[in-house]
């Protein structure tokens, strides 16, 4: 991640040219080129991904020490995207921070499904899954649905210019 971004950092004022965009443009590609911030957006994907391979790799009986580094993480990402904007469409930034808002909830709700939120019967504990579960299949549904209308919309607009 650290090449990619020296990489990039060297080369930014070539990063307009169309010679150089057609050989390593596919990294931003979508993001802005006119602002140097948005050189660290692939740097910090890459380096999310590698942190979650490890904590996987290494952390794998420490759960909850594993959620706290992804919730670190993605409030992170969430942070820059809001701050930097780096996708040149706004409907791609909102889908991100809107992603990371997702992120953010769902693993609050397996936080909740550790042994960290005691309850004191079977019974409650069985309820409170239950409860949980269905926080957890809202939340990817709405994710979902949301991604699906973008995407409808997106297609019939490109269908009617046709």
């Amino acid at each position: 991640p650290v090449a990619i971004f020296v990489f990039y950092n060297l080369n930014y004022r070539k990063m307009r040219e169309e010679k150089f965009t057609e050989k390593v443009g596919a990294v931003y590609e979508g993001l802005f080129t006119n602002k140097r911030s948005v050189l660290f957006f692939p740097m910090l994907f890459i380096i999310r991904r590698m942190v979650f391979a490890f904590l996987c790799l290494m952390l794998y009986d420490l759960v909850i020490m594993q959620m706290i580094i992804m919730l670190f993480m993605t409030l992170v990402v969430c942070v820059y995207v809001v701050n930097y904007s780096p996708f040149e469409d706004p409907l791609l930034n909102k889908l991100e921070v809107m992603n990371e808002f997702t992120n953010m909830m769902a693993i609050d709700v397996f936080f909740c499904l550790t042994d960290v939120a005691k309850s004191t019967t079977k019974a409650e504990k069985l309820i409170i899954n239950d409860i949980l579960a269905t926080m957890y299949i809202s939340l990817m549904a709405v994710n979902v649905v949301v991604h699906l209308t973008i995407m409808a919309r997106g297609s019939y607009r490109d269908f009617k210019i046709i």
